[in-house]
Protein backbone atom coordinates (compact mmCIF):
# COMPACT_ATOMS: atom_id res chain seq x y z
CA UNK A 1 0.00 0.00 0.00
CA UNK A 2 1.26 3.44 -0.81
CA UNK A 3 -0.03 6.96 -1.06
CA UNK A 4 3.24 8.68 -1.81
CA UNK A 5 3.24 11.86 -3.85
CA UNK A 6 3.42 11.55 -7.59
CA UNK A 7 4.88 15.06 -7.85
CA UNK A 8 8.67 14.99 -7.80
CA UNK A 9 10.50 17.89 -6.10
CA UNK A 10 11.79 20.58 -8.45
CA UNK A 11 13.78 22.70 -5.96
CA UNK A 12 16.41 22.01 -3.36
CA UNK A 13 19.53 19.90 -3.30
CA UNK A 14 19.30 16.11 -2.98
CA UNK A 15 21.38 13.11 -3.91
CA UNK A 16 20.79 10.69 -6.76
CA UNK A 17 19.68 8.07 -4.23
CA UNK A 18 17.12 10.48 -2.81
CA UNK A 19 15.79 11.11 -6.30
CA UNK A 20 15.38 7.36 -6.82
CA UNK A 21 13.43 7.19 -3.56
CA UNK A 22 11.06 9.94 -4.78
CA UNK A 23 10.50 8.08 -8.08
CA UNK A 24 9.92 4.71 -6.39
CA UNK A 25 7.40 6.25 -3.98
CA UNK A 26 5.48 7.77 -6.89
CA UNK A 27 5.49 4.49 -8.83
CA UNK A 28 4.33 2.53 -5.77
CA UNK A 29 1.37 4.90 -5.37
CA UNK A 30 0.36 4.49 -9.01
CA UNK A 31 0.74 0.71 -9.06
CA UNK A 32 -1.34 0.23 -5.90
CA UNK A 33 -4.04 2.73 -6.95
CA UNK A 34 -3.16 4.88 -3.91
CA UNK A 35 -4.39 2.08 -1.67
CA UNK A 36 -4.84 2.83 2.03
CA UNK A 37 -7.43 3.05 4.83
CA UNK A 38 -8.07 6.74 4.18
CA UNK A 39 -8.40 8.83 1.04
CA UNK A 40 -5.27 10.42 -0.39
CA UNK A 41 -4.94 14.17 -0.04
CA UNK A 42 -5.13 16.63 -2.93
CA UNK A 43 -6.73 14.22 -5.46
CA UNK A 44 -7.20 15.05 -9.12
CA UNK A 45 -10.15 14.36 -11.41
CA UNK A 46 -10.51 10.64 -12.39
CA UNK A 47 -7.89 9.55 -9.83
CA UNK A 48 -8.37 6.01 -8.40
CA UNK A 49 -8.11 5.03 -4.71
CA UNK A 50 -8.47 1.55 -3.20
CA UNK A 51 -9.99 1.86 0.29
CA UNK A 52 -8.49 -0.85 2.55
CA UNK A 53 -10.20 0.17 5.79
CA UNK A 54 -12.19 -3.12 5.88
CA UNK A 55 -10.05 -6.19 6.52
CA UNK A 56 -9.47 -8.49 3.50
CA UNK A 57 -11.45 -6.22 1.21
CA UNK A 58 -10.56 -3.43 -1.16
CA UNK A 59 -13.06 -0.93 -2.53
CA UNK A 60 -12.08 0.85 -5.75
CA UNK A 61 -13.12 4.54 -5.73
CA UNK A 62 -12.74 7.25 -8.32
CA UNK A 63 -12.62 11.01 -7.75
CA UNK A 64 -15.31 12.91 -9.68
CA UNK A 65 -13.77 16.31 -8.97
CA UNK A 66 -15.69 16.80 -5.74
CA UNK A 67 -16.01 13.56 -3.83
CA UNK A 68 -14.75 9.98 -3.94
CA UNK A 69 -17.28 7.63 -5.57
CA UNK A 70 -17.12 3.87 -4.84
CA UNK A 71 -17.25 1.62 -7.90
CA UNK A 72 -16.60 -1.99 -6.90
CA UNK A 73 -15.37 -4.09 -3.97
CA UNK A 74 -12.93 -7.00 -4.24
CA UNK A 75 -13.09 -9.74 -1.59
CA UNK A 76 -9.48 -10.90 -1.14
CA UNK A 77 -10.60 -14.17 0.50
CA UNK A 78 -13.13 -15.39 -2.07
CA UNK A 79 -12.00 -13.36 -5.07
CA UNK A 80 -15.59 -12.15 -5.61
CA UNK A 81 -16.17 -8.75 -7.21
CA UNK A 82 -19.29 -6.79 -6.19
CA UNK A 83 -20.38 -3.68 -8.03
CA UNK A 84 -21.27 -0.93 -5.57
CA UNK A 85 -24.82 0.34 -6.02
CA UNK A 86 -26.10 -3.06 -7.16
CA UNK A 87 -25.03 -2.89 -10.80
CA UNK A 88 -26.43 -6.23 -12.04
CA UNK A 89 -25.22 -8.67 -14.65
CA UNK A 90 -27.84 -8.92 -17.37
CA UNK A 91 -29.16 -12.41 -16.82
CA UNK A 92 -31.37 -14.87 -15.02
CA UNK A 93 -29.05 -16.00 -12.25
CA UNK A 94 -30.63 -19.04 -10.65
CA UNK A 95 -34.04 -18.44 -12.25
CA UNK A 96 -35.61 -21.29 -14.18
CA UNK A 97 -36.01 -20.87 -17.94
CA UNK A 98 -39.21 -19.03 -18.77
CA UNK A 99 -41.34 -19.62 -21.85
CA UNK A 100 -41.88 -16.42 -23.78
CA UNK A 101 -43.62 -17.66 -26.92
CA UNK A 102 -44.88 -20.55 -28.95
CA UNK A 103 -42.98 -23.72 -29.83
CA UNK A 104 -41.17 -23.83 -26.50
CA UNK A 105 -39.18 -20.67 -27.19
CA UNK A 106 -37.80 -19.39 -23.92
CA UNK A 107 -35.08 -17.71 -21.89
CA UNK A 108 -32.22 -19.64 -20.38
CA UNK A 109 -29.03 -18.90 -18.48
CA UNK A 110 -26.00 -19.07 -20.78
CA UNK A 111 -23.79 -20.21 -17.90
CA UNK A 112 -22.37 -16.73 -17.31
CA UNK A 113 -25.40 -15.11 -15.70
CA UNK A 114 -26.70 -13.73 -18.98
CA UNK A 115 -30.03 -14.42 -20.66
CA UNK A 116 -30.32 -15.93 -24.08
CA UNK A 117 -33.32 -16.86 -26.23
CA UNK A 118 -33.53 -20.56 -26.96
CA UNK A 119 -35.55 -22.58 -29.46
CA UNK A 120 -35.45 -26.18 -28.24
CA UNK A 121 -34.76 -28.97 -30.71
CA UNK A 122 -37.55 -31.44 -31.42
CA UNK A 123 -36.06 -34.88 -32.06
CA UNK A 124 -37.77 -36.68 -34.94
CA UNK A 125 -37.15 -39.98 -36.69
CA UNK A 126 -40.50 -40.33 -38.51
CA UNK A 127 -42.01 -38.43 -41.42
CA UNK A 128 -43.36 -34.94 -40.67
CA UNK A 129 -46.04 -32.59 -42.08
CA UNK A 130 -45.24 -29.16 -40.60
CA UNK A 131 -48.21 -26.82 -39.94
CA UNK A 132 -48.42 -23.06 -39.47
CA UNK A 133 -48.07 -23.56 -35.72
CA UNK A 134 -44.61 -25.02 -36.29
CA UNK A 135 -43.17 -21.64 -37.23
CA UNK A 136 -39.59 -21.44 -35.90
CA UNK A 137 -39.66 -25.06 -34.77
CA UNK A 138 -36.27 -26.74 -34.80
CA UNK A 139 -36.19 -30.40 -35.84
CA UNK A 140 -33.23 -32.66 -35.04
CA UNK A 141 -33.46 -35.47 -37.58
CA UNK A 142 -32.37 -39.07 -37.34
CA UNK A 143 -33.09 -40.05 -40.91
CA UNK A 144 -34.37 -40.97 -43.28
CA UNK A 145 -37.21 -38.51 -42.61
CA UNK A 146 -39.48 -36.88 -45.21
CA UNK A 147 -41.02 -33.45 -44.59
CA UNK A 148 -44.21 -33.03 -46.63
CA UNK A 149 -44.67 -29.32 -47.31
CA UNK A 150 -48.26 -28.15 -47.76
CA UNK A 151 -49.34 -25.57 -50.30
CA UNK A 152 -47.15 -22.50 -49.81
CA UNK A 153 -50.10 -20.09 -50.07
CA UNK A 154 -51.66 -21.63 -46.95
CA UNK A 155 -48.74 -20.33 -44.85
CA UNK A 156 -48.02 -16.72 -43.90
CA UNK A 157 -45.22 -14.66 -45.44
CA UNK A 158 -41.94 -15.37 -43.64
CA UNK A 159 -43.02 -18.74 -42.26
CA UNK A 160 -40.11 -21.04 -41.68
CA UNK A 161 -38.56 -23.82 -39.63
CA UNK A 162 -35.09 -25.28 -39.14
CA UNK A 163 -33.87 -28.84 -39.60
CA UNK A 164 -30.61 -30.26 -38.28
CA UNK A 165 -29.82 -33.50 -40.11
CA UNK A 166 -27.79 -35.40 -37.51
CA UNK A 167 -27.75 -38.75 -39.29
CA UNK A 168 -29.19 -40.26 -42.44
CA UNK A 169 -31.11 -37.92 -44.73
CA UNK A 170 -33.95 -35.41 -44.69
CA UNK A 171 -36.17 -35.05 -47.77
CA UNK A 172 -38.35 -31.99 -48.37
CA UNK A 173 -41.28 -32.63 -50.68
CA UNK A 174 -43.58 -29.72 -51.62
CA UNK A 175 -47.20 -30.41 -52.53
CA UNK A 176 -47.89 -30.15 -56.25
CA UNK A 177 -47.79 -27.78 -58.03
CA UNK A 178 -45.47 -26.00 -55.56
CA UNK A 179 -41.72 -25.99 -56.16
CA UNK A 180 -38.67 -25.79 -53.90
CA UNK A 181 -35.65 -23.67 -54.66
CA UNK A 182 -32.30 -24.73 -53.21
CA UNK A 183 -29.60 -23.46 -55.56
CA UNK A 184 -26.96 -26.08 -56.26
CA UNK A 185 -28.74 -28.57 -54.01
CA UNK A 186 -31.80 -28.92 -56.22
CA UNK A 187 -33.89 -27.34 -58.94
CA UNK A 188 -37.33 -25.71 -58.97
CA UNK A 189 -40.04 -28.32 -58.85
CA UNK A 190 -37.84 -31.13 -57.47
CA UNK A 191 -37.91 -32.51 -53.99
CA UNK A 192 -34.74 -31.93 -52.02
CA UNK A 193 -32.75 -34.56 -50.11
CA UNK A 194 -29.98 -33.46 -47.74
CA UNK A 195 -27.47 -35.85 -46.14
CA UNK A 196 -26.07 -35.48 -42.64
CA UNK A 197 -24.44 -33.54 -41.20
CA UNK A 198 -26.20 -30.41 -42.39
CA UNK A 199 -28.53 -27.62 -41.34
CA UNK A 200 -31.49 -26.56 -43.49
CA UNK A 201 -33.81 -23.59 -43.06
CA UNK A 202 -37.11 -24.03 -44.94
CA UNK A 203 -39.22 -20.92 -45.63
CA UNK A 204 -41.94 -19.58 -47.86
CA UNK A 205 -43.13 -16.16 -49.00
CA UNK A 206 -46.75 -17.24 -48.48
CA UNK A 207 -47.68 -16.06 -51.95
CA UNK A 208 -49.76 -17.64 -54.65
CA UNK A 209 -46.62 -18.51 -56.64
CA UNK A 210 -46.12 -21.61 -54.54
CA UNK A 211 -42.43 -21.13 -53.77
CA UNK A 212 -40.59 -22.95 -51.01
CA UNK A 213 -36.96 -22.07 -50.24
CA UNK A 214 -34.20 -24.18 -48.70
CA UNK A 215 -31.04 -22.66 -47.27
CA UNK A 216 -28.64 -25.58 -46.86
CA UNK A 217 -25.49 -25.25 -44.76
CA UNK A 218 -22.89 -27.96 -44.49
CA UNK A 219 -20.10 -27.68 -41.93
CA UNK A 220 -17.15 -26.09 -43.73
CA UNK A 221 -14.63 -26.46 -40.95
CA UNK A 222 -13.31 -29.17 -38.69
CA UNK A 223 -15.34 -29.33 -35.52
CA UNK A 224 -12.58 -30.18 -33.07
CA UNK A 225 -14.25 -33.50 -32.31
CA UNK A 226 -12.61 -36.78 -33.21
CA UNK A 227 -12.99 -40.54 -33.39
CA UNK A 228 -10.42 -43.31 -33.07
CA UNK A 229 -9.94 -46.00 -35.69
CA UNK A 230 -7.60 -48.99 -35.43
CA UNK A 231 -8.78 -51.27 -38.26
CA UNK A 232 -9.88 -50.94 -41.88
CA UNK A 233 -13.05 -48.90 -42.43
CA UNK A 234 -14.90 -46.71 -44.93
CA UNK A 235 -15.51 -43.01 -44.37
CA UNK A 236 -19.20 -42.05 -44.07
CA UNK A 237 -20.99 -38.77 -44.89
CA UNK A 238 -21.83 -38.47 -41.18
CA UNK A 239 -18.10 -38.11 -40.41
CA UNK A 240 -18.16 -34.51 -41.63
CA UNK A 241 -16.06 -32.17 -39.49
CA UNK A 242 -14.39 -34.93 -37.51
CA UNK A 243 -10.74 -35.75 -36.98
CA UNK A 244 -10.00 -39.44 -37.46
CA UNK A 245 -7.27 -40.54 -35.05
CA UNK A 246 -5.64 -43.62 -36.58
CA UNK A 247 -4.20 -45.77 -33.81
CA UNK A 248 -2.75 -49.18 -33.05
CA UNK A 249 0.23 -51.28 -34.07
CA UNK A 250 -1.15 -52.77 -37.30
CA UNK A 251 -1.38 -51.29 -40.77
CA UNK A 252 -4.89 -50.95 -42.20
CA UNK A 253 -6.80 -49.24 -45.02
CA UNK A 254 -9.10 -46.23 -44.94
CA UNK A 255 -11.45 -46.19 -47.93
CA UNK A 256 -13.30 -43.14 -49.25
CA UNK A 257 -15.93 -43.52 -51.98
CA UNK A 258 -16.66 -41.03 -54.78
CA UNK A 259 -17.15 -37.41 -53.69
CA UNK A 260 -20.58 -37.36 -55.34
CA UNK A 261 -21.91 -39.43 -52.43
CA UNK A 262 -20.85 -36.82 -49.88
CA UNK A 263 -22.10 -33.29 -49.11
CA UNK A 264 -20.41 -30.31 -50.69
CA UNK A 265 -17.83 -28.82 -48.30
CA UNK A 266 -17.50 -32.19 -46.53
CA UNK A 267 -14.21 -32.05 -44.63
CA UNK A 268 -12.35 -34.44 -42.34
CA UNK A 269 -8.83 -34.75 -41.01
CA UNK A 270 -6.75 -37.93 -40.74
CA UNK A 271 -4.06 -38.02 -38.06
CA UNK A 272 -1.87 -41.10 -37.85
CA UNK A 273 -1.07 -41.75 -34.19
CA UNK A 274 -0.17 -45.39 -34.82
CA UNK A 275 3.27 -46.96 -35.22
CA UNK A 276 2.51 -48.10 -38.77
CA UNK A 277 1.73 -46.70 -42.19
CA UNK A 278 -2.04 -46.34 -42.84
CA UNK A 279 -3.17 -46.72 -46.47
CA UNK A 280 -5.52 -43.95 -47.63
CA UNK A 281 -7.54 -45.22 -50.57
CA UNK A 282 -9.52 -42.20 -51.77
CA UNK A 283 -11.62 -42.41 -54.92
CA UNK A 284 -9.91 -40.68 -57.89
CA UNK A 285 -6.66 -40.16 -55.90
CA UNK A 286 -3.74 -42.58 -56.09
CA UNK A 287 -3.65 -44.59 -52.85
CA UNK A 288 -0.79 -43.67 -50.53
CA UNK A 289 0.48 -44.34 -47.03
CA UNK A 290 0.10 -41.86 -44.20
CA UNK A 291 3.11 -42.55 -41.99
CA UNK A 292 3.31 -42.19 -38.17
CA UNK A 293 2.80 -38.60 -37.03
CA UNK A 294 1.55 -37.40 -40.41
CA UNK A 295 -1.86 -35.82 -40.99
CA UNK A 296 -3.88 -34.65 -43.96
CA UNK A 297 -7.24 -32.97 -44.57
CA UNK A 298 -9.74 -34.36 -47.09
CA UNK A 299 -12.36 -32.02 -48.52
CA UNK A 300 -15.10 -32.21 -51.14
CA UNK A 301 -14.98 -28.92 -53.07
CA UNK A 302 -18.01 -29.77 -55.18
CA UNK A 303 -15.99 -31.05 -58.12
CA UNK A 304 -14.19 -33.90 -56.34
CA UNK A 305 -11.83 -34.76 -53.53
CA UNK A 306 -8.92 -32.56 -52.50
CA UNK A 307 -6.20 -33.49 -50.04
CA UNK A 308 -4.13 -30.93 -48.16
CA UNK A 309 -1.29 -31.60 -48.28
CA UNK A 310 -1.53 -33.94 -51.24
CA UNK A 311 2.17 -34.84 -51.09
CA UNK A 312 4.29 -34.86 -47.96
CA UNK A 313 7.57 -36.50 -47.03
CA UNK A 314 7.97 -38.60 -43.90
CA UNK A 315 10.52 -37.12 -41.50
CA UNK A 316 11.14 -39.67 -38.72
CA UNK A 317 12.64 -38.45 -35.46
CA UNK A 318 14.89 -41.49 -35.02
CA UNK A 319 16.74 -44.06 -37.12
CA UNK A 320 14.28 -45.86 -39.36
CA UNK A 321 14.21 -49.39 -40.74
CA UNK A 322 12.35 -50.65 -43.79
CA UNK A 323 11.92 -54.41 -44.04
CA UNK A 324 12.10 -56.59 -47.15
CA UNK A 325 11.13 -60.26 -47.33
CA UNK A 326 11.17 -61.77 -50.80
CA UNK A 327 9.37 -64.89 -49.58
CA UNK A 328 6.30 -63.53 -47.77
CA UNK A 329 6.52 -59.73 -48.14
CA UNK A 330 4.55 -57.57 -50.57
CA UNK A 331 5.32 -54.26 -52.26
CA UNK A 332 1.81 -53.12 -51.29
CA UNK A 333 2.75 -53.18 -47.58
CA UNK A 334 3.96 -50.17 -45.62
CA UNK A 335 7.44 -51.70 -45.13
CA UNK A 336 7.98 -50.46 -41.58
CA UNK A 337 7.42 -53.80 -39.86
CA UNK A 338 8.73 -57.31 -40.64
CA UNK A 339 6.58 -60.22 -41.74
CA UNK A 340 3.82 -60.86 -44.24
CA UNK A 341 1.72 -57.85 -43.25
CA UNK A 342 4.57 -55.38 -43.09
CA UNK A 343 7.65 -56.16 -45.18
CA UNK A 344 8.08 -55.17 -48.80
CA UNK A 345 8.62 -57.92 -51.35
CA UNK A 346 11.57 -56.37 -53.22
CA UNK A 347 14.68 -54.40 -52.39
CA UNK A 348 14.06 -52.02 -55.29
CA UNK A 349 10.60 -51.07 -54.03
CA UNK A 350 12.01 -50.33 -50.57
CA UNK A 351 14.51 -47.94 -52.16
CA UNK A 352 11.89 -46.37 -54.40
CA UNK A 353 9.47 -45.76 -51.52
CA UNK A 354 12.23 -44.33 -49.33
CA UNK A 355 13.54 -42.13 -52.11
CA UNK A 356 10.07 -40.75 -52.90
CA UNK A 357 8.68 -40.36 -49.38
CA UNK A 358 11.37 -40.29 -46.68
CA UNK A 359 13.69 -37.58 -45.35
CA UNK A 360 16.13 -39.32 -43.02
CA UNK A 361 19.01 -36.85 -43.01
CA UNK A 362 20.62 -36.98 -39.59
CA UNK A 363 18.83 -40.14 -38.41
CA UNK A 364 19.68 -42.70 -41.09
CA UNK A 365 17.79 -45.43 -42.91
CA UNK A 366 18.37 -49.18 -42.86
CA UNK A 367 16.80 -51.54 -45.37
CA UNK A 368 16.73 -54.93 -43.65
CA UNK A 369 16.65 -57.83 -46.12
CA UNK A 370 17.50 -60.52 -43.56
CA UNK A 371 14.04 -62.07 -43.12
CA UNK A 372 14.07 -63.95 -46.42
CA UNK A 373 12.81 -67.48 -45.71
CA UNK A 374 13.78 -67.21 -42.05
CA UNK A 375 17.19 -65.67 -42.68
CA UNK A 376 18.23 -67.79 -45.64
CA UNK A 377 17.48 -67.55 -49.35
CA UNK A 378 18.03 -65.70 -52.61
CA UNK A 379 16.72 -62.39 -53.91
CA UNK A 380 16.52 -62.72 -57.68
CA UNK A 381 16.76 -59.08 -58.70
CA UNK A 382 16.72 -59.52 -62.48
CA UNK A 383 18.76 -56.76 -64.15
CA UNK A 384 19.65 -55.49 -60.71
CA UNK A 385 18.92 -53.03 -57.92
CA UNK A 386 19.24 -49.36 -58.78
CA UNK A 387 20.83 -47.23 -56.05
CA UNK A 388 20.83 -44.10 -58.22
CA UNK A 389 19.66 -40.70 -56.99
CA UNK A 390 19.46 -41.58 -53.31
CA UNK A 391 20.39 -38.00 -52.34
CA UNK A 392 17.21 -37.38 -50.25
CA UNK A 393 18.23 -40.39 -48.15
CA UNK A 394 21.88 -39.36 -47.86
CA UNK A 395 23.10 -42.42 -45.96
CA UNK A 396 21.22 -45.67 -46.46
CA UNK A 397 22.29 -49.13 -45.36
CA UNK A 398 21.11 -52.36 -46.98
CA UNK A 399 21.79 -55.18 -44.55
CA UNK A 400 21.39 -58.94 -44.83
CA UNK A 401 22.15 -61.48 -42.12
CA UNK A 402 25.09 -60.31 -39.94
CA UNK A 403 25.40 -63.74 -38.35
CA UNK A 404 25.73 -65.51 -41.72
CA UNK A 405 26.17 -63.26 -44.78
CA UNK A 406 26.37 -66.29 -47.08
CA UNK A 407 22.73 -67.12 -46.29
CA UNK A 408 21.28 -63.96 -47.88
CA UNK A 409 22.09 -63.91 -51.59
CA UNK A 410 21.31 -61.09 -54.03
CA UNK A 411 21.48 -62.52 -57.53
CA UNK A 412 21.13 -60.75 -60.89
CA UNK A 413 20.40 -62.25 -64.29
CA UNK A 414 22.96 -62.70 -67.10
CA UNK A 415 24.40 -59.34 -68.15
CA UNK A 416 22.85 -57.61 -65.16
CA UNK A 417 24.33 -55.76 -62.18
CA UNK A 418 23.33 -56.82 -58.68
CA UNK A 419 23.73 -53.27 -57.36
CA UNK A 420 24.46 -50.19 -59.42
CA UNK A 421 24.96 -46.69 -58.05
CA UNK A 422 25.64 -43.39 -59.73
CA UNK A 423 25.51 -39.69 -58.92
CA UNK A 424 27.03 -38.21 -55.80
CA UNK A 425 26.01 -36.40 -52.60
CA UNK A 426 25.02 -39.65 -50.94
CA UNK A 427 26.45 -42.88 -49.63
CA UNK A 428 25.00 -46.38 -49.76
CA UNK A 429 26.32 -49.09 -47.48
CA UNK A 430 25.97 -52.80 -48.23
CA UNK A 431 26.62 -55.41 -45.58
CA UNK A 432 26.03 -59.00 -44.47
CA UNK A 433 25.12 -60.48 -47.85
CA UNK A 434 26.53 -62.37 -50.83
CA UNK A 435 26.35 -61.09 -54.43
CA UNK A 436 25.83 -63.54 -57.26
CA UNK A 437 24.57 -63.97 -60.83
CA UNK A 438 22.73 -66.62 -62.82
CA UNK A 439 24.58 -66.08 -66.11
CA UNK A 440 27.51 -64.64 -68.04
CA UNK A 441 28.61 -61.04 -68.45
CA UNK A 442 27.36 -59.65 -65.14
CA UNK A 443 28.89 -57.13 -62.76
CA UNK A 444 28.06 -57.73 -59.12
CA UNK A 445 28.63 -54.11 -58.03
CA UNK A 446 29.06 -51.06 -60.29
CA UNK A 447 29.60 -47.54 -58.91
CA UNK A 448 29.96 -44.51 -61.19
CA UNK A 449 29.58 -40.74 -61.59
CA UNK A 450 30.72 -39.66 -58.11
CA UNK A 451 28.56 -42.14 -56.17
CA UNK A 452 29.98 -43.74 -53.01
CA UNK A 453 29.32 -47.29 -51.82
CA UNK A 454 30.76 -48.69 -48.60
CA UNK A 455 31.03 -52.44 -48.18
CA UNK A 456 30.87 -54.37 -44.93
CA UNK A 457 30.05 -51.75 -42.30
CA UNK A 458 28.15 -54.33 -40.21
CA UNK A 459 29.65 -57.45 -41.76
CA UNK A 460 31.23 -58.59 -44.98
CA UNK A 461 29.84 -58.56 -48.50
CA UNK A 462 30.86 -61.77 -50.27
CA UNK A 463 31.19 -62.53 -53.97
CA UNK A 464 30.08 -65.60 -55.88
CA UNK A 465 31.20 -66.30 -59.44
CA UNK A 466 30.70 -63.69 -62.18
CA UNK A 467 31.62 -65.65 -65.32
CA UNK A 468 32.81 -63.41 -68.16
CA UNK A 469 32.05 -60.47 -65.89
CA UNK A 470 33.39 -58.47 -62.96
CA UNK A 471 32.95 -58.53 -59.22
CA UNK A 472 33.39 -54.75 -58.65
CA UNK A 473 33.83 -51.68 -60.87
CA UNK A 474 34.39 -48.04 -59.77
CA UNK A 475 34.49 -45.38 -62.52
CA UNK A 476 34.11 -41.67 -63.26
CA UNK A 477 35.02 -40.23 -59.87
CA UNK A 478 33.05 -42.84 -57.92
CA UNK A 479 34.35 -44.67 -54.84
CA UNK A 480 34.09 -48.15 -53.35
CA UNK A 481 35.32 -48.42 -49.75
CA UNK A 482 35.91 -51.73 -48.00
CA UNK A 483 35.13 -51.42 -44.29
CA UNK A 484 35.58 -55.10 -43.39
CA UNK A 485 37.05 -58.29 -44.68
CA UNK A 486 35.07 -60.54 -47.01
CA UNK A 487 35.05 -63.81 -48.94
CA UNK A 488 35.37 -64.68 -52.63
CA UNK A 489 33.61 -67.89 -53.65
CA UNK A 490 33.77 -67.73 -57.44
CA UNK A 491 35.63 -66.76 -60.61
CA UNK A 492 35.44 -63.49 -62.54
CA UNK A 493 37.20 -61.83 -65.44
CA UNK A 494 38.30 -59.19 -62.92
CA UNK A 495 37.76 -58.92 -59.22
CA UNK A 496 38.57 -55.20 -58.85
CA UNK A 497 38.33 -52.60 -61.62
CA UNK A 498 38.98 -48.89 -61.06
CA UNK A 499 38.83 -46.79 -64.22
CA UNK A 500 38.26 -43.26 -65.46
CA UNK A 501 39.19 -41.61 -62.13
CA UNK A 502 37.41 -44.22 -60.06
CA UNK A 503 38.68 -45.05 -56.56
CA UNK A 504 38.73 -48.35 -54.63
CA UNK A 505 39.98 -48.20 -51.07
CA UNK A 506 41.02 -51.18 -48.94
CA UNK A 507 42.05 -51.38 -45.32
CA UNK A 508 43.99 -53.86 -43.25
CA UNK A 509 41.38 -56.57 -43.66
CA UNK A 510 41.45 -60.29 -44.33
CA UNK A 511 40.05 -61.51 -47.66
CA UNK A 512 39.31 -65.23 -47.70
CA UNK A 513 39.04 -67.25 -50.89
CA UNK A 514 38.65 -70.82 -52.07
CA UNK A 515 40.97 -72.97 -54.13
CA UNK A 516 41.20 -73.11 -57.89
CA UNK A 517 39.67 -69.70 -58.63
CA UNK A 518 40.32 -68.16 -62.05
CA UNK A 519 40.64 -64.45 -62.86
CA UNK A 520 41.68 -62.73 -66.07
CA UNK A 521 43.29 -60.07 -63.86
CA UNK A 522 42.59 -59.78 -60.14
CA UNK A 523 43.06 -55.98 -59.83
CA UNK A 524 42.88 -53.50 -62.75
CA UNK A 525 43.49 -49.72 -62.58
CA UNK A 526 43.27 -47.72 -65.82
CA UNK A 527 42.65 -44.21 -67.13
CA UNK A 528 43.60 -42.53 -63.83
CA UNK A 529 41.70 -45.05 -61.73
CA UNK A 530 43.14 -45.78 -58.26
CA UNK A 531 43.23 -48.92 -56.12
CA UNK A 532 44.59 -48.07 -52.69
CA UNK A 533 45.22 -50.55 -49.91
CA UNK A 534 44.96 -47.85 -47.24
CA UNK A 535 48.59 -47.75 -46.11
CA UNK A 536 48.62 -51.32 -44.82
CA UNK A 537 48.99 -54.49 -46.84
CA UNK A 538 45.86 -56.54 -47.42
CA UNK A 539 45.92 -60.20 -46.38
CA UNK A 540 44.58 -62.87 -48.73
CA UNK A 541 44.02 -66.35 -47.34
CA UNK A 542 42.78 -69.65 -48.73
CA UNK A 543 43.42 -68.84 -52.38
CA UNK A 544 45.02 -72.12 -53.38
CA UNK A 545 46.05 -72.58 -57.03
CA UNK A 546 44.57 -69.29 -58.31
CA UNK A 547 44.89 -68.85 -62.08
CA UNK A 548 45.29 -65.40 -63.64
CA UNK A 549 47.28 -62.16 -63.61
CA UNK A 550 47.75 -60.46 -60.25
CA UNK A 551 47.31 -56.87 -61.41
CA UNK A 552 47.43 -54.45 -64.33
CA UNK A 553 48.00 -50.68 -64.05
CA UNK A 554 47.71 -48.79 -67.36
CA UNK A 555 46.92 -45.37 -68.83
CA UNK A 556 48.01 -43.51 -65.67
CA UNK A 557 46.11 -45.89 -63.43
CA UNK A 558 47.61 -46.36 -59.95
CA UNK A 559 47.69 -49.42 -57.69
CA UNK A 560 49.08 -48.54 -54.28
CA UNK A 561 49.47 -52.05 -52.88
CA UNK A 562 51.68 -51.35 -49.87
CA UNK A 563 53.29 -54.74 -50.58
CA UNK A 564 49.96 -56.53 -50.88
CA UNK A 565 50.37 -59.86 -52.65
CA UNK A 566 47.30 -60.09 -54.87
CA UNK A 567 46.11 -63.61 -55.81
CA UNK A 568 47.16 -64.93 -59.22
CA UNK A 569 49.50 -67.24 -61.06
CA UNK A 570 51.07 -64.55 -63.27
CA UNK A 571 52.97 -61.46 -62.17
CA UNK A 572 51.27 -58.13 -62.61
CA UNK A 573 52.39 -55.41 -65.03
CA UNK A 574 52.18 -51.71 -65.82
CA UNK A 575 51.89 -49.91 -69.16
CA UNK A 576 51.26 -46.48 -70.70
CA UNK A 577 51.98 -44.51 -67.55
CA UNK A 578 50.37 -46.92 -65.11
CA UNK A 579 52.00 -47.18 -61.69
CA UNK A 580 52.24 -49.98 -59.15
CA UNK A 581 53.80 -49.47 -55.73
Amino acid sequence: MSQGSTVLPTTGIFSGLQEQDFINAALAALVSNFSGPSAPTSPTLYQFWVDTSVADKGTLNWFNGTVWTPYLTIDLTSGAITFVGGLPALGLGSMAAENIGASGMGLADDGHGNARVVFPWTNVSTNQTPASSNHLTRYAVTGPVTFTLGRANTFFNGYGFEVKVESGTATFSPSSPDVIWAGAEGSAGASLTVAAPASVFISTDGGASGNWYADVIYPSALSGYGIQKSSSYSVQPTDNGLTHYLTGTSSFTVSVAAASGFPNAFKIRFYNQSSRGILLNVNSITAFYLYPGQSTVLENDGSGWNLSPLVQRYIPSAATTLYVDGAIGSDSNDGIAPGSGGAFGTIQNALNVARANFDVLGVGLTIDISDLTLFSGTYNVGAGVNLNYIMPLRDVQIVGNPASPADVVVSCSAGGTCFSARDGNSTATLGSMTLSTTGNGSTLLSVSQSAVVDLGDLNDVNFNAAPLGNHLIASTWASINFLAGYEIFGNATNHLVSENNGYINYGSFLVTGVSNLTFGTFAVASNCGVINSGGVAMTFSGFGAVTGTKYLASMNGVINSNSTNYPGSTAGSTSNGGQYA
